[in-house]
């Protein structure tokens, strides 16, 4: 069943720090009403950074532009300097120049469905929030990754739609094992998705038939 709203959120006042120090570029192309960044950067968990400042330390910073895979091997360096993400328009992502961000280390999340309201159902298209919740399960952080998410009146949904993936994927060790983890899912998900287009259906991954 999808989430009801759009991006909806629950405010519960003040917060305490969140135990993982979270970064976020701010391309400044969302709404941040709607934005699951901005949301967390108000409840005082997340740093909002201009593209132009540096990303500090040795953090994981969550990128297309990366050429490895986030991995369990992450753990030491999430645990010591945390998670940047990208902020931008899914629609505007090819535009970006990634190469004026600074700083962290970079990596590709693997493949992945979206829980969120705007993007449920499909592969790789998730909030800022969905993309560190990956990330801290990935790396053995799970109980973090619950946490982040669960200020989401859907973020439960996401944790559901996606466990297994994200089991396996923190089952493995380096970069290249989450890759290769990652190819029977995104073959299975190629073979559904060309049975649903042959039934007149959508693209979509764990929708109702």
């Amino acid at each position: 069943q999808e989430p009801r709203g759009e991006n909806e959120f629950e405010e519960r006042g003040e917060e305490a720090g969140f135990p993982v120090k979270l970064q976020m570029w701010d391309f400044g192309q969302c709404d941040p009403r709607r934005c699951s960044g901005q949301k967390l950067a108000r409840a005082g968990w997340m740093k909002s950074l201009r593209p132009n400042m540096r990303c500090r330390g040795n953090a994981i910073v969550l990128t297309p532009s990366a050429t490895q895979s986030v991995c369990p091997n992450d753990r030491e360096l999430v645990e010591r300097d945390g998670v940047c993400v990208v902020d931008c328009s899914w629609n505007l992502v090819d535009d970006l120049n990634f190469t004026v961000l600074r700083g962290g280390i970079p990596r590709l999340l693997p493949f992945l469905v979206a829980a969120n309201p705007v993007n449920y159902g499909r592969p790789f298209k998730l909030t800022c929030v969905e993309a560190i919740a990956a990330c801290l399960f990935i790396v053995g952080m799970p109980e973090a990754s619950v946490q982040v998410i669960s200020k989401f009146t859907w973020g439960e949904g996401f944790h559901k739609l996606n466990h297994e993936l994200l089991s396996s994927y923190a089952a493995c060790t380096d970069s290249a094992s989450v890759v290769a983890c990652q190819q029977g899912y995104f073959d299975a998900w190629e073979r559904e998705r060309e049975e649903r287009r042959s039934k007149g259906g959508g693209d979509g991954w764990g929708r109702g038939p």
